[in-house]
């Protein structure tokens, strides 16, 4: 952690294998940084240089990426509200839904993860966007899949339970209409 904080204290000057001159590491600097941690697994120092890249000046792009990288951390809550931030700078952001989706999932929410894929893929599969941008709809069709057989096997589930528990009800009836005609 000590490490980390210095590392990005680092960027922040410009410093070492940081940058130059002491002028201070530019935002897309910090970006290029945290983006490769982010790649290498080291999602807490992505964390931290996202930060400092957004304070250099938010963008949706930005607030995504440490929506990534906090989601990766197991910290929901701070990667929602990053997502929410993303979308309020750039609705059209469908990386941002992509996420928001993940974390909704993590959390429970189902429903709310298939509405924000199925904006994510429409944004990200426009005509004329980029082959990574399809790449990324492909991926986020594919989690959908994913997230709509989840919620056939719990509708099943929940179906399952409802029928046992009308057939223990019917069964306990007959037991004390048996016990009612013996008395």
């Amino acid at each position: 952690p000590c490490g980390r904080a210095m590392a990005v204290g680092a960027a922040r000057r410009g410093e070492g294998r940081f940058g130059g001159g002491g002028a201070g590491a530019s935002s897309k600097t910090l970006t290029a940084l945290a983006n490769e941690a982010f790649r290498a697994g080291d999602s807490a120092s992505a964390e931290e240089l996202y930060s400092a890249a957004i304070d250099e000046g938010p963008t949706a792009l930005l607030l995504s990426n440490r929506a990534a990288a906090r989601l990766r951390l197991g910290r929901l809550g701070d990667s929602l509200g990053d997502c929410e931030a993303a979308l309020i700078l750039d609705p059209g952001y469908g990386k941002a839904y992509k996420n928001r989706a993940a974390v909704r999932r993590q959390r429970g929410d189902l429903e709310g993860a298939c509405d924000d894929l199925h904006e994510a893929i429409r944004l990200l599969g426009r005509k004329g966007g980029t082959a990574k941008a399809h790449k990324a709809a492909e991926a986020a069709g594919r989690e959908l899949q994913a997230v709509q057989f989840e919620m056939q096997q719990r509708w099943a589930a929940w179906h399952a339970a409802q029928e046992e528990e009308a057939a223990r009800g019917t069964a306990r009836s007959q037991s004390d209409g048996v016990q009612q005609g013996q008395r």
